[in-house]
């Protein structure tokens, strides 16, 4: 959001006389002319003054860009003052710049030895500029608020300024994504002086004007705002950028401040990011020439998505529904955006399943008969006593495959340190309740002094999904007084590292299969078939193929998960090492309810010749899956589907990623080539062929592709 403002510069005192030098160098870095400035007025001013010794400024340099321009301005020098001034009106904005190499100041004493900055006798000196009568560039921002979209107050100096201008304009950006309506709901201001007269376009067409208040109080006035009410009328805007600007038209020597605007957006769906201009979204992206097919009949999708604020999650899911569906393809295709980067890594931020620790306590004081409960997220820690010892109790939560996570699945470790206030050694037991609802036989640690910390491994498959967990720490009966702990740590175990083996390797074509330290569906594994040799127990397999112009390279093009999930990709392109993956296919019946729904994979037996694969599901399903890649698309197709309860389950499910338009493995689809829906914005479509891509270039696996579904018969 740009704003092309008038504005002075602060005079700055300054002790250390080497400031001063870098303080000519702050001079304004951006200053736009345009043909409405007045001429022979000051577009910048440098002063100098120095108490320790004689100085003078020796040389001032201004570059004006283009050079055809220099004769436009003047450079005047009056003792200790350098000005530039504009003298022949521009036609059009140029930009004048100034900066460490385009403006340079050199002081020097009387007796030129060196400039007056290095002589340690001078203690005080201050510099005035200012820009009169021009036009800053700053960049501000702009904040949701329940009026709609306001624009900030900016942060120039280190400190919340309004904006306050007496020849010139207020220019901001805005962008949206889709047509909307827009409406300049209100502009606050404030004076303090005469009357003036601003006008606002929009898009450089006048949509209205307004008076400031007179008023005069001595300056007291500024901090008095005063609304405008709308202005104009609502208008539709197509999609793309546009601008709003306010012109100062008629003002006294004050000027008027403008404190806030607030525009009001017609389109609730348009994100904060889009409206800012910070994402990117091209309106002419679409797969308008991906017709459905009459012959078939259509499939019924569901929207299932929920919102989330983790990159990491595939928060959308879309089942597909279709009673006697034979066969269908799924295709990845390098996205239709033009982007030279390859953002690929993974964004952990707002992510709690990234999160190793499941709950701590810290600073516990036990103390003999005292009642205690302390909360931390979903566990709590009390005091009690058994027969035989006092204990200390940690009852908590875990989150399980009903929910979609592995943290009541995978193992933990216990850590407990006691404070250094251990004088001598105690012996404490420890216990622990999970899905065998009843407490283990307990274990006996020795703590001394200067060996303070125990750690307790917990195997997998310990916890239960839900609150019936708890751990004790048993001390016993002749404890004196208290006993000070560090803290009680409960923490996921670490995982090794993926272990993966080779199945096949023609030179053309590679298929690996993975096993996963912990695999999620922990009691099923799939069984690989392939050139007559068969492999138990993999996690997944992955697929590479021969890049033809490279010499000797390979890139993944797909990826099938012992749940049934299924990754696609193109071939990668040249110049890039790979390309990283984004949107899911889960083929098969799956349940849509579940967090993380799944149609487990029993056996798949590949044929490499034909490049075919038999899966056979744990529930007896059967489909046969064919591929073949090529640089602008993988094509997997999907035949001899035999699904035994199309009624209830989806016969597929998109699963994708969307946090905001521009963080997003997904932003719309495209049903039949008619008009785009958003990928969240609809709650059945119907239809044949269905493309899911993004508009809006994104930061998060920005060369993942888009994703088609076609139905065949």
């Amino acid at each position: 959001m740009k704003y092309y403002i008038y504005m002075d510069m602060l005079t700055q005192s300054i002790a250390d006389p080497k400031d001063c030098s870098s303080f000519i160098h702050h001079l304004p870095k951006n200053i736009t002319i345009r043909e409405s400035s007045p001429l022979n007025i000051s577009i910048i001013e440098i002063r100098l003054n120095a108490t320790a010794a004689p100085s003078f400024i020796n040389d001032i340099y201004y570059y004006i860009h283009p050079d055809c321009l220099s004769n436009h301005f003047k450079s005047v020098q009056e003792g200790n003052k350098w000005s530039l001034f504009l003298q022949k009106a521009i036609d059009v904005e140029y930009i004048y710049l100034v900066e460490d190499s385009i403006v340079n100041g050199t002081v020097i004493d009387e007796d030129d030895n060196g400039p007056i900055f290095a002589n340690t006798k001078s203690t005080n000196c201050t510099i005035s500029g200012y820009s009169a009568n021009s036009y800053r560039e700053y960049t501000g921002q702009l904040e949701t608020s329940p009026g709609g979209i306001e624009a900030a107050d900016g942060d120039v100096t280190g400190n919340n300024v309004t904006y306050s201008f007496l020849y010139g304009m207020l220019k901001f950006d805005f962008c949206l994504d889709k047509e909307s309506d827009v409406l300049v709901e209100n502009i606050l201001y404030s004076n303090d002086g005469e009357e003036d007269i601003l006008t606002v376009l929009m898009n450089w067409e006048e949509i209205g004007t307004f008076r400031t208040h007179s008023r005069s109080q001595g300056g007291k006035a500024w901090t008095d705002y005063v609304s405008t009410g709308r202005i104009g009328r609502i208008r539709r805007l197509p999609a793309g950028q546009h601008s709003l600007v306010l012109m100062l038209t008629q003002s006294d020597k004050f000027g008027v401040e403008i404190d806030k605007v607030t525009v009001k957006i017609g389109e609730e769906s348009i994100q904060k990011q889009v409206f800012l201009c910070n994402v990117f979204c091209f309106d002419d992206i679409n797969y308008e020439h991906l017709k459905g097919r009459d012959y078939v009949r259509s499939a019924r999708l569901e929207q299932k998505s929920e919102p989330t604020q983790c990159a990491e999650i595939d928060n959308i899911k879309i089942p597909f529904y279709h009673n006697s569906l034979q066969s269908y393809e799924i295709r990845a295709m390098h996205p239709k955006y033009k982007a030279y980067a390859n953002v690929r890594d993974p964004d952990w931020t707002n992510c709690d399943m990234a999160i190793e620790r499941l709950w701590r306590f810290d600073n516990i004081t036990y103390k003999v008969n005292k009642e205690e409960k302390k909360r931390k997220g979903y566990a709590i820690l009390t005091f009690s006593q058994e027969v035989n010892s006092y204990v200390i109790v940690v009852f908590f939560a875990l989150r399980g495959p009903r929910q979609g996570s592995p943290d009541s699945e995978i193992g933990s470790i216990l850590t407990v340190e006691l404070q250094d206030s251990l004088s001598e050694p105690i012996e404490l037991g420890f216990n622990y309740l999970g899905r065998k609802e009843e407490y283990t036989d307990p274990v006996y640690h020795t703590f001394r002094p200067g060996a303070l910390n125990f750690s307790l491994a917990i195997p997998d498959f310990t916890w239960s999904g839900g609150p019936s967990n708890a751990i004790k720490i048993l001390i016993p009966k002749n404890l004196s007084d208290t006993l000070d702990i560090k803290t009680i740590n409960l923490r996921k175990r670490p995982q090794k590292e993926e272990q993966s083996f080779n199945f096949h390797d023609n030179g053309d074509t590679i298929i690996e299969g993975v096993d996963v330290d912990f695999w999620w569906q922990y009691n099923k594994n799939m069984t690989v078939k392939i050139d007559d040799k068969v492999f138990p127990n993999a996690d997944y397999i992955r697929l590479y193929q021969k890049l033809p112009w490279t010499n000797g390279q390979y890139g993944q093009t797909l990826v099938i998960y012992q749940d049934g999930m299924v990754r696609l990709l193109p071939l990668t392109p040249p110049g890039v090492d790979w390309i990283p993956f984004g949107s899911s296919v889960l083929i098969g019946e799956s349940n849509p309810r579940q967090p993380r729904p799944s149609a487990s994979i029993k056996s798949i037996d590949i044929d490499v010749k034909k490049m075919s694969m038999k899966i056979v599901y744990e529930n007896g399903n059967t489909a046969t899956l064919h591929i073949r890649s090529s640089f602008s698309e993988t094509i997997l197709t999907v035949s001899d589907v035999t699904y035994k309860n199309r009624q209830k389950y989806p016969f597929l499910t998109f699963m994708s990623m969307w946090v905001t338009d521009g963080n997003a493995d997904v932003d719309h689809v495209s049903v039949n080539g008619n008009i785009a829906h958003r990928v969240t914005d609809w709650r059945k479509l119907f239809g044949t062929s269905f493309v899911f891509y993004r508009k809006c270039l994104s930061k998060h696996n920005t060369l993942s592709p888009d994703i088609r579904v076609e139905l065949l018969k």
